[in-house]
C-alpha cells in the first residue's frame, strides 16, 4: 500500500464522508488521482456542486433584457443571477463586442466585418448591393470606427479616388452626416 495513503486513512475517510471530489482529496494527501483511485475504487467522488449549493453560490436562473452597449438593441440574457458570465454580458453578439474602440485599433483588417454590423450593405450613392467596397471617409485606414466606414459600390469607390470625386462627394458627405446623426 502507498505510504501517504496509509498515513492519511483517517483524513481520507473524513474527506470521503464530506463527498469531496477525488481531485481535491488526492491533492490533500499528496498523491496522484490514479493512485487514490487504485486504493479507493468504490469512491466516485462528488461530480461537482449540488443543485442547492449552485443556487446558493450563483443564485437562481434569471432572464433579463439589457441594452447592447454598442448598437443599442435590447437583447435577452439567461443565466445565473450572480455568475460572472451573466453579470459581465454587455453586448448582444460577438460582432458588437469586437466592434469596441480597443478592438478597432488591434484588428485593422476587420473593417469589413465592422461595417457589416453598422451599415446596410448597399452603395450609399446608387443603392447597388451585389458587390460592396468599404470607403474610409477620412482616408485613414487605421480608423475603423463605424462612422468612418462608408459602404459604396466599386464604380463609385473608383470615382471617389479619381478626378470625378466632386460629382459624388456631396452625396457621401450627406450619408456620413446622417449616419453620425443617427449614432448620437
Amino acid at each position: 500500500m502507498n505510504i501517504k495513503v496509509e498515513k492519511n486513512k483517517e483524513l481520507i475517510n473524513e474527506l470521503i464522508a464530506k463527498q469531496l471530489p477525488i481531485d481535491h482529496i488526492s491533492k490533500q494527501i499528496g498523491v496522484a488521482r490514479d493512485t487514490f483511485r487504485k486504493y479507493y475504487p468504490h469512491y466516485k467522488g462528488s461530480q461537482g456542486y449540488s443543485k442547492d449549493k449552485v443556487i446558493k453560490l450563483y443564485g437562481p436562473i434569471i432572464e433579463k433584457t439589457i441594452k447592447c452597449k454598442r448598437c443599442g438593441k435590447d437583447f435577452l440574457i439567461k443565466g445565473r443571477e450572480k455568475s460572472k458570465a451573466t453579470l459581465n454580458k454587455k453586448f448582444c453578439s460577438v460582432t458588437c463586442a469586437h466592434a469596441r474602440d480597443d478592438y478597432w485599433a488591434k484588428n485593422r483588417k476587420r473593417y469589413k466585418t465592422i461595417a457589416k454590423t453598422a451599415h446596410e450593405l448597399k452603395c450609399c450613392i446608387c443603392g447597388f448591393n451585389k458587390i460592396i467596397d468599404i470607403h474610409h471617409y477620412d482616408g485613414n485606414h487605421d480608423n475603423n470606427r463605424p462612422n468612418n466606414l462608408i459602404p459604396i459600390c466599386p464604380n463609385h469607390h473608383r470615382m471617389i479616388h479619381s478626378r470625378f470625386k466632386e460629382e459624388i462627394q456631396h452625396i457621401v458627405d450627406n450619408y456620413y452626416k446622417s449616419f453620425n446623426g443617427a449614432i448620437t
